[in-house]
């Protein structure tokens, strides 16, 4: 291949390389790997394994920032992060033509390289469909989450109900909408988060309620704190002490 290029009858990838180290200083990792994919889909650079390793730090950099808090190595949280990163990749070439793969565009530089990062796909598809299904409501709990509701809609207040529909009807038409919902201990927030979550459970969706401490949590159905839901980890860095 450098021989054939030497000769000028390949051309070069610098355009490719040049573009990438643009995008690179002002795109976020994801939009850095769908100029990729469209370089892949319209270009056919002659040496696609040689841009991925040239810029897949670039490209998984925030893989890797999910994942530094872990106990892994950084040699791990790196692996890790750039087969997330692959596997975005592909789902986005996948979405243009289905005969895309790593295999087809020259990911891989041999089989032992190949089947590892497989398997760890493999095991992430596994992790993530176990997350989903621990959070699927089954038709039993469908059926109690539309008795909730029925129970317990009519009996929000004119502002609780002003909240509820605004929320739904921002989740209904997929606005991602952030809502803040402020007031003193007593008025009823919780309630009302508890008939927001049973509408959306109610239609088989998934709603993850997550709050900020256990206690919090336990007045929500089913919810948890952002440490067990997200797998967050934290360190104390600062301890003080009062005396009495």
């Amino acid at each position: 291949m450098d021989a054939a290029k030497a000769l000028g009858l390949l051309d070069d990838d610098d355009i490719w390389k040049t573009t990438l180290q643009e995008a690179s200083a002002y795109q976020m990792p994801k939009q850095l790997r769908e100029c990729f994919c469209l370089i892949i889909i319209y270009s056919n650079p002659t040496d696609l394994r040689a841009l991925w390793l040239e810029f897949k730090s670039k490209m998984s950099e925030d893989f890797v920032h999910q994942t530094a808090n872990s106990d892994m190595s950084d040699e791990e949280v790196h692996l890790l992060a750039e087969t997330r990163a692959l596997m975005h990749i592909e789902t986005i070439l996948q979405e243009r033509n289905d005969n895309y793969s790593l295999e087809t565009i020259g990911i891989f530089v041999n089989e032992e390289e190949r089947v590892t990062i497989r398997n760890l796909m493999q095991n992430m598809s596994v992790n993530i469909s176990r997350a989903i299904a621990e959070e699927t409501s089954t038709n039993e709990e469908i059926e109690e989450y539309m008795s909730e509701l029925q129970n317990n809609l009519p009996s929000l207040n004119s502002q609780q109900r002003n909240i509820y529909e605004r929320v739904i009807n921002s989740f209904e038409r997929n606005n991602n909408n952030i809502f803040f919902i402020d007031g003193p201990g007593g008025t009823g927030k919780t309630f009302l988060y508890n008939v927001i979550l049973a509408k959306i459970r109610s239609e088989g969706h998934i709603a993850l309620a997550v709050a900020s401490s256990g206690i919090a949590a336990l007045l929500i159905k089913k919810g948890s704190t952002p440490h067990s839901s997200f797998i967050l980890h934290y360190y104390q860095i600062q301890s003080s002490h009062i005396s009495r």
